[in-house]
């Protein structure tokens, strides 16, 4: 699914604000990202160390959600030591 094999010092961040009138969907999909063990940092933000655009659009594409997903990456995050602690990285 992921090469997890290096990382590029990068987070990807993934956000949504999906309409009650697709509760399962949304949850299909959150339900996605907790399986893949994305790191849930609000209830619809969710961070990854590993290139995961194309697999994130492709979920939120089957879920039907996809103009409520945003994908970003960033260098740095307030919270990077714990999620360097999560994911286990140096």
């Amino acid at each position: 699914e992921f090469d997890t094999t290096v990382w590029d010092h990068k987070w990807r961040c993934v956000a949504y604000d999906v309409p009650n009138s697709y509760t399962k969907s949304r949850e299909s999909f959150r339900r996605t990202l907790k399986k893949w063990d994305f790191y849930q940092f609000q209830k619809s933000v969710w961070i990854f160390p590993y290139p995961c655009a194309e697999q994130v659009a492709i979920a939120a594409r089957y879920y039907n959600v996809e103009r409520y997903v945003l994908i970003m990456e960033a260098n740095d995050l307030p919270l990077s030591q714990q999620l360097k602690r999560y994911f286990d990285l140096k």
